[in-house]
Formats: C-alpha cells, structure tokens, sequence
C-alpha cells in the first residue's frame, strides 16, 4: 500500500505539476536530455538526464533521474530512481525511492528515500538520512546523522555519527574522527579494523521505537514529495498561504467542512443518475484529498517560520516544505488532541484549496466573456 502511494505522488510530480519559474529556465519533455550549460533548471518529465555541466542551481522532478555531470551550486532531485555521478558545488536535497551517489558534495546532502547507496562518493559537509536501507562506502567531512532500519558504514567521517537504526555494521578500516553513538535493537557490527576517536557507544533500545522511526520514514518520505511537487508547482497561487485575517480562517474551514461532509452525499446521489458523472467527481474529490493533505503540510509549515521569524512574508521553499511535514506527522503522536489538530489543519486547507480553484473558474470565466 505505502508503495503504491509513494508511485502515486513521484506520478503528480513528473507528470500533472505544473511550474510557474521566476528567473529560471523551465524543461518539460516525456524524456528529457539536458545537454547545453544553463545557469538555473527547473526540470519536469518522465526521464532526466544531465549530460552537461550546469553553471547554477537545478531542481529536478522526474521519475527516473541521472546526472553525470556538473552542477556549480544547489541541487534538489525528486523522483523514483535517482543516478548521481558528477560533482555538486553546494548543498544537495534528495527526495525518492532508489538513490545512488558518486559524485563529489561540497556542502550539506539532505536525504529521504527507501534505499540509499553512496559509492566512493566524497561529502565535504554534513550528511542526514531518513531512509529504510543505507549503505556508505565513502568520504563525509561532517557529522553523519541516520535514521534507518538498516545501515553499512565504510570510509571516512570527520565528525560524529549518531544513528538510530535496527541493524548496524561498520565494515572494513573505516576512521571516525568523532564521537560514534548508535541506537538499536541489539548491538550492531564493528570491525576490529575500524578506528574510532570517541566510541563506539551502544543504546539499546525497544523493538517499538524501531517499529515507529521505520513507520515514520514512510510516511515522511511520501508526504515531502507530494508537498514540494505543491510547494515548487503552484508557487504563485501559494503566496497567502497561512496568512490572512481570522475572516479567511473560518471561510477556508467552513468551506472545509462543507465540502468535504457535502461530496460524498452528492456522489451517492449522483451514482444513482450517471455512473460516469459519479465516477468522474469521485476522481476529483480523490485528488482534492491528496492536494489537500500536502497543503496542510505547507499550511503547517508556513505556520511555524511565521510564529519564529514574526515576519509576515515567508519565502515558500523546501526548508519550510520539510519542517511543515515533520511537525504535522509529530502532531498526530498529541495525546487526545493530536488527531482534532490535524484534522483542523486538513479542513482549513481544503477550505483554501476549493476557494482558491472557485477564484481561479471565476476568473476565466470573466476572460472568456470580455474577449467574446
């Protein structure tokens, strides 16, 4: 099932997200092959390649992606199976099912996947990883920080390395030039090879907790793809997103409320008119469903840099893309008011989505009418 799901959302973001880009260059092709130098990419398709070296920041959303070249700054790569061989000059995001990394960072790597292989890769800075399978086989200049069910560390690491996880080996002569502190069922595998600062220290912990860091990765990993492909693909119509006065508040819930108990009534009663007008709204409310639950993570997140910096303009990017899932999955772990929190946070968003489509048919209707 959580496969499936994780099918359905690299599917929106290759394929029915559309990109509204400011001072970047938009790709859209069924297969893309990025073979000239441009300075900012904005990519969407089925299949990505990139067989040029890039001279600025990429964002890339594809089903199937592999970069063998260059990319002088940031790198951000959504999609299914993801193929990393050249060099990253700043900080790189990874989001996707299948990911590969053998290339050379020169910052911080951000990664959620099921399965990570890093080979003979060289991270000059900090790497992070929420995944179900992790296996290092190269160079970290920073700390590394891991949350998987299984883990296989070799190389070199600079700093520290803490990892929550439900099996752990460090193979081969790895060197840690830190503190090693690992979390775990039982104790994992440390090679009489290795060369450790400061460690290893072992915590064990219960089955339980293995159980839900495991669960969480999921839906973690599934609900950031979703959001970003919102986040980056309806960045324009996103702008007062968890702003307004309390009026928009209690519109956007009402609305909420109205369409979410109204629809399947109205299905029911459609079913017994047409079966294909019936089916054909199921599909859009199914897909208001989905749109919405991303949009609660935004809303979510919007929320929080808007409490923390007090500034009323927020700058909708992958930073607030991430704290916005994080806290509303640990919202529903509330005692008692987590899962009414939630739903609150659900309705409002889908309150602002239907208003937001309602403005958006008003508004063609009203061009549609002047140009005649």
């Amino acid at each position: 099932m959580l496969m499936n799901i994780k099918r359905i959302f690299v599917f929106l973001v290759a394929f029915l997200v559309p990109s509204f880009c400011l001072a970047a260059t938009l790709k859209t092709n069924k297969k893309l092959d990025v073979s000239e130098n441009i300075k900012n990419i904005y990519a969407f398709s089925q299949e990505i390649k990139v067989n040029n070296d890039l001279s600025g920041d990429a964002s890339i959303f594809s089903q199937n992606i592999k970069i063998n070249k260059n990319i002088e700054r940031n790198l951000l790569a959504v999609g299914a199976d993801i193929d990393i061989s050249g060099n990253i000059g700043a900080s790189t995001r990874l989001v996707g099912q299948n990911i590969t990394l053998s290339g050379t960072v020169e910052e911080d790597v951000l990664v959620l996947a099921e399965s990570l292989k890093i080979n003979s890769a060289d991270i000059k800075g900090d790497l992070w990883v929420l995944a179900n399978s992790v296996n290092i086989n190269g160079n970290v200049g920073g700390d590394i920080k891991i949350f998987s069910s299984r883990a296989v560390i070799k190389g070199s690491v600079g700093g520290d390395i803490q990892a929550r996880v439900s099996d752990l080996k460090l193979e081969g002569d790895t060197q840690i030039g830190g503190v090693f502190t690992y979390w775990s069922e039982k104790e994992g595998y440390v090679s009489p090879e290795a060369k450790i600062k400061n460690g290893p220290y072992f915590n064990q912990t219960q089955k339980s907790n293995s159980n839900k860091i495991y669960n969480l990765t999921y839906s973690l990993l599934s609900i950031v793809i979703l959001a970003l492909a919102i986040a980056y693909g309806f960045k324009r119509q996103l702008t007062q997103i968890g702003g307004g006065s309390a009026t928009d508040f209690a519109k956007n819930i009402g609305w909420g409320l109205l369409t979410i108990s109204a629809l399947p009534i109205s299905l029911i009663l459609l079913f017994s008119i047409s079966v294909h007008l019936a089916l054909a709204l199921l599909c859009l409310y199914t897909f208001f469903m989905i749109i919405a639950y991303g949009l609660s993570t935004i809303y979510t997140g919007v929320f929080v840099q808007r409490i923390v910096s007090k500034d009323k303009e927020v700058n909708l990017g992958w930073v607030i893309v991430l704290i916005g899932s994080f806290v509303y999955l640990l919202i529903g772990y509330i005692p008692f008011i987590g899962t009414t929190i939630k739903f609150i946070i659900y309705t409002v968003s889908f309150g602002y989505l239907v208003n937001k489509s309602y403005a958006l048919i008003k508004s063609q209707s009203a061009r549609t009418k002047s140009s005649k």
